[in-house]
């Protein structure tokens, strides 16, 4: 089951307290979808808002944190093939 801020009727805009809810509340599969939404949105702007709402949450959020790492990760993984 899709997660309900990743349904196709929600639309592509997420709001802070919708990547809160996912990040905080949402399995592998929906971080998985969250990362895609992000790859997807040529912007960048799902990517500052997750970016900024991840580093906030991981204070206090030991599931926060693990997203953080995550992004981290994923992030220097994409940096090192953009740079071959």
């Amino acid at each position: 089951m899709a997660h309900r801020h990743l349904s196709e009727t929600a639309g592509r805009e997420l709001t802070k307290a919708a990547i809160d809810d996912i990040i905080t509340r949402g399995t592998i599969g929906t971080w998985r979808k969250l990362v895609e939404a992000m790859h997807a949105d040529k912007t960048g702007r799902i990517t500052r808002r997750v970016t900024d709402m991840a580093k906030t949450l991981s204070e206090r959020d030991p599931r926060a944190r693990a997203f953080a790492a995550l992004l981290r990760k994923l992030s220097s993984k994409s940096h090192d093939a953009a740079a071959m």
